[in-house]
């Protein structure tokens, strides 16, 4: 019975560290897509850089009160509430994306890691 429990809390640890690898790639690489997408529509390094920085610093900005929020409450809410949260960004960034191609740069700041989907 213990023997049980010590491996299916192996696998689900080996599946949340996987999941996280995933995750973290993912974010990752759309980041720098999105810079890379900015320095070809403007032709502008600081364009590039400003994308590339504001990322990690409302990581840095927002990581505390995130934490602090998901301490204090139930956990399952909060992430159903970041998933439908992330799926609304997304949404708009598309929406804004294809149909309003003046507004694309300002899309593309606001869509920097948004902090609940982080």
């Amino acid at each position: 019975m213990n023997s049980e429990i010590i491996r299916a809390s192996k696998i689900q640890i080996n599946k949340a560290v996987i999941s996280d690898f995933l995750r973290g790639t993912s974010i990752e690489m759309f980041s720098f897509v999105l810079g890379l997408f900015v320095l070809r529509e403007t032709n502008s390094a600081l364009g590039f850089a400003l994308t590339e920085f504001l990322g990690p610093v409302l990581g840095i900005i927002f990581t505390p009160a995130i934490g602090s929020l998901i301490d204090s409450h139930k956990h399952k809410p909060l992430i159903l509430l970041s998933q439908i949260v992330s799926i609304i960004l997304l949404l708009i960034f598309l929406f804004v994306f294809l149909f309003l191609p003046k507004a694309r740069f300002i899309a593309i700041i606001f869509n920097q890691r948004h902090p609940i989907g982080y």
